[in-house]
């Protein structure tokens, strides 16, 4: 199961549920992407990109469909364990794979993970719920973050400046004083400019 050092840089969390079911049951976790972007936070963990169309001994765990296929064959023939096709499994895709007896495990509001016959009893109770807050961070809270930290940097640099000249001219009273102002200032613009991001580090921890 995903944990909060899960950096998850997808829309609805997919990279995060595909992690949940499927990220410690094979040797290597196998995937792939039909017209469409990689997921970066299943590269991230060790997964091994694949090509469905290509013939491989190989086994595809997950497939992530982003554009319904023109045909659906190459899909059918890597058999993966899990499929994620666009929309409500109404798609050629999706009937094609439920007539060989995939189910449709959840609907993530833009697409649905269907899970292969051979899989349903251990997968489906894995990906039929949405990504859990306690299992991952949004990528853009760690890039808010860094932006915190930046703008801290530039924001404090001056003080840190002034510190040293005095420090470096003998004036260790001056240099104290400035040392308490920075603190102080570091203090209190933390406080407040990382208000937001607390905000949003308590929603995903629902503390």
């Amino acid at each position: 199961m995903p944990s909060r050092s899960f950096v998850s840089f997808a829309a609805r969390g997919e990279d995060v549920v595909l992690h949940r079911a499927l990220g410690s049951t094979p040797p290597v976790a196998r995937y792939a992407v039909l017209r469409g972007a990689p997921l970066r936070g299943l590269d991230e963990h060790g997964w091994t990109r694949s090509e469905v169309t290509t013939p491989t001994d190989q086994q595809v765990h997950a497939v992530v469909v982003r554009i319904e296929p023109d045909d659906p064959g190459a899909v059918l023939a890597a058999q993966p364990w899990v499929c994620l096709v666009p929309g409500r499994a109404d798609g050629a895709l999706a009937v094609a794979l439920r007539e060989g007896g995939y189910a449709p495990a959840f609907f993530d509001g833009a697409s649905t993970f269907l899970v292969h016959p051979g899989h349903i009893d251990s997968l489906v109770p894995l990906l039929d719920h949405p990504a859990q807050p306690e299992e991952y961070v949004p990528a853009r809270v760690v890039d808010l973050g860094h932006e915190v930290e930046a703008w801290q940097a530039r924001a404090l640099e001056p003080w840190s400046v002034a510190a040293a000249t005095e420090i470096t001219a003998g004036r260790v009273g001056g240099a104290e004083a400035l040392a308490r102002e920075l603190d102080a200032i570091r203090s209190t613009v933390s406080w407040r400019v990382t208000a937001p991001l607390r905000v949003l580090r308590r929603r995903q921890t629902g503390l």
